[in-house]
């Protein structure tokens, strides 16, 4: 790291950044939403460096928006999206990107209902090139959801959420980090932690 990328930490620390995610999401689900943030002064204000307060991983479903869900604005999120938020190198290299040049502390992991991706993992959707190897990268989570019985489509979303936390703790850089899992809910527009 150089000494020119780096810059002072954020002022939250991963207790008060989830704390920040969780009342933003509620202010969200109940139609409340202060929109911080969004000013041109804000835009102006993060034009030399930005301090984000946490690191998203999500899915690229366009119903689950993190700076929306979250009601947040510029500079306060660093978002990582691809379907079904499997982790790859430009994934894991974007998220340790935040951690070791922007200093972030608390990595939540966003998974939603009814997600597509897993949906066509779960329903053995054959695909070739980079569609395929996305699929073929969720087929793990299917083995361990099926054990339950019942939701198959539910509960491989949650395995799916859990796997990427379990994957991202078990980076060498990540001891000293928060991460969470989330799970979004298309239909009430809440959060729920640990799934």
């Amino acid at each position: 790291m150089t000494d020119t990328l780096a810059h002072s930490l954020p002022a939250l620390s991963p207790e008060q950044a989830l704390q920040a995610l969780q009342a933003g999401n509620r202010r969200f689900a109940l139609g409340a939403g202060i929109h911080p943030n969004q000013t041109l002064n804000r835009r102006d204000e993060i034009v030399p460096a930005q301090q984000p307060f946490a690191v998203v991983i999500g899915c690229s479903d366009s119903r689950v928006p993190p700076e929306i869900i979250f009601d947040c604005g510029l500079g306060d999120l660093f978002v990582v999206r691809s379907a079904g938020h499997v982790l790859d190198d430009a994934t894991v290299g974007s998220v340790q990107y935040a951690v070791e040049i922007l200093g972030v502390k608390l990595i939540l992991v966003l998974g939603h209902s009814d997600c597509g991706a897993v949906k066509a993992a779960v329903e053995g959707v054959k695909a070739s090139g980079c569609l395929g190897a996305l699929l073929e990268g969720l087929a793990p989570i299917l083995a361990e959801a099926g054990a339950g019985g019942g939701d198959l489509l539910g509960a491989g979303v949650i395995k799916n959420i859990q796997r990427t936390v379990t994957g991202l703790r078990g980076e060498t850089w990540t001891p000293n980090l928060t991460i969470v899992g989330a799970l979004y809910n298309l239909k009430s527009g809440l959060i729920t932690l640990n799934p």
